[in-house]
């Protein structure tokens, strides 16, 4: 009788449900799919998950100042899942340096969350300025600098130039990501990659469309920040409201409600214009469902996939999305793309579209919810993550070999002092050259 292959024990840090992070409910996505594969231990330094998560894996509560390494040098893989919120992914990224593991990327820039970790959870400007220095040089440090003491340059344009994703994968066994600019930014540090399609099952049919009235129903949704474009939806709105009747709800976190609010109020659409806040999941995807355009702008985009839109399209519901980034790369048929540039006109266009025929995107939606059936399943994300063991392995052996050089690089400095060390390795160097050039 042939022996049954080990499961794998898998260690898994990550915001957890109910905390407000898509991140999190990207887990809960695919525990049951891990589950299946592996022994998995759910590590959150957040109390208070979701009790259903035990169901499928040992849930951990940790403090990374004093976290048992040992219990985690007996996995045989150890993710990390890093967004750009440090409320959620500071001691995440604190543990990951002390432990080595995978990297799972789910942003191409980290800086808020790294500012947000330096100044408000350590008390450390100090701290944050040498990091930036370490990293990008006296450029980087005198930006930093002009941001903390005149706000300018504004932290979305340092998290573009100063991204840190190279901070992170340096210290990574291996990376996996969801979007071509995350792959590139890493493959070109000499990480092993591995970038999948973000993982969200689809149901077994798209949800049927019920229309009670001739109003055109709009939804935006999620952690809604000045990137999300929600001022120039209100501006098109205002433009489109003598042109048909509609109405639009605004359901998640805004980043500053009353500014939120004084738009709606400028823009004359108190009466069109609804924010609903936070609501549990099967109202917010009947909201979806029923809705007949859902906008989800990102600009300035730094290199994030939607979990939105996997939402989006698990509906059946058609979106506007920014061609930029990972929307860009998306189907032309799954989405409907506008412009940057010419936001405002794309925004107006597609409205007048829907004016004449409420309908006109339905086959969009429907697209998006194939091709999320066809290319986003949990359990052929699952199988393909646990196959990074082979590239985490070979990146290992590299590291370790450069720490146990490092250390010895040192002890010589100390034997010897700094210029002999130098010497002695230059001779070591060489004559490692002649012994390869003589076994030729």
């Amino acid at each position: 009788m042939a022996a049954q292959t080990a499961r794998p024990l898998v260690d898994w840090f990550s915001p957890l449900p109910p905390a407000r992070s898509d991140i999190a409910h990207f887990s809960a996505r695919i525990l049951p799919a891990l589950s299946a594969r592996a022994d998995v231990r759910l590590w959150t330094d957040q109390p208070g998950s979701d009790p259903a998560l035990a169901r499928h894996a040992e849930v951990i509560v940790y403090d990374p100042r004093s976290i048992d390494l040992g219990k985690l040098n007996k996995s045989n893989l150890i993710f990390y899942n890093m967004g750009n919120d440090g409320r959620f992914h500071a001691a995440i990224r604190e543990v990951m340096f002390k432990v080595p593991g995978v990297l799972v990327a789910h942003e191409l820039s980290y800086h808020h969350s790294m500012y947000w970790d330096y100044m408000v959870r350590r008390q450390d400007p100090a701290g944050y300025l040498a990091l930036v220095e370490q990293r990008y040089g006296a450029a980087g440090l005198l930006a930093a600098k002009q941001h903390m003491e005149k706000g300018k340059p504004h932290i979305d344009e340092l998290a573009r130039q100063y991204p840190f994703i190279d901070y992170l994968a340096d210290a990574s066994l291996a990376v996996v990501c969801h979007t071509r600019a995350v792959e590139e930014a890493v493959t070109a540090r000499g990480v092993g990659a591995l970038r999948l399609p973000l993982a969200f099952q689809a149901p077994p049919n798209p949800p049927s469309k019920s229309r009670t009235s001739g109003v055109l129903e709009f939804v935006q949704f999620g952690y809604i920040g000045p990137q999300r474009r929600l001022f120039s939806i209100l501006g098109a709105l205002s433009r489109f409201r003598e042109k048909h009747p509609f109405r639009l709800r605004i359901f998640g976190e805004l980043w500053d409600p009353d500014a939120v609010r004084a738009e709606i109020r400028r823009q004359r659409l108190d009466d069109l214009v609804s924010i609903v806040g936070f609501v549990a999941e099967p109202i917010l995807d009947s909201a979806i469902a029923r809705a007949d355009l859902v906008f989800n702008l990102r600009y300035p985009s730094i290199g994030e996939a939607s979990g939105s839109q996997m939402r989006i399209w698990a509906a059946g519901a058609p979106s506007v999305v920014t061609n930029t980034g990972w929307y860009g790369d998306l189907p032309d048929e799954t989405v409907i793309k506008i412009e940057q540039d010419t936001e405002a006109a794309d925004l107006d266009r597609v409205l007048a579209t829907l004016a004449r025929d409420r309908f006109a995107y339905a086959q969009t939606g429907l697209n998006g919810f194939r091709h999320l059936a066809a290319h986003h399943g949990p359990d052929t994300y699952v199988e393909q993550l646990l196959s990074i063991k082979d590239l985490a392995e070979e990146r290992r052996s590299s590291m370790a070999y450069r720490h146990l050089t490092a250390r010895a690089d040192t002890a010589l400095e100390r034997m010897f002092g700094r210029e002999r060390a130098a010497k002695i390795k230059a001779v070591m160097n060489y004559q490692s050259k002649f012994d390869g050039s003589g076994q030729a």
